[in-house]
């Protein structure tokens, strides 16, 4: 996911597809966010992701619209 971020975010931005990136960063951060009791990195790595995704899209990621057998509401 870094690494697709990254190059969203470069002069190569034309290589990764807007609204893939999106659905993958949330898909991401949901299944992080889901195991955060597991080990404090999952936590560090999904506030991580969520930052990424603000700088990104300038707004908060919508976990609740993602596909069926993903749920978890983590802010």
């Amino acid at each position: 996911m870094l690494v697709l971020s990254a190059t969203y975010m470069s002069s190569l931005r034309e290589l990764v597809d807007t609204e893939i990136l999106d659905r993958l960063l949330r898909r991401t951060i949901c299944f992080l966010a889901q195991n955060e009791n597991i080990s404090p990195t999952l936590r560090a790595d999904a506030r991580i992701l969520t930052e990424i995704y603000h700088k990104i899209f300038d707004k908060e990621p919508d976990l609740r619209n993602l596909p069926p057998g993903i749920n978890v509401n983590y802010r």
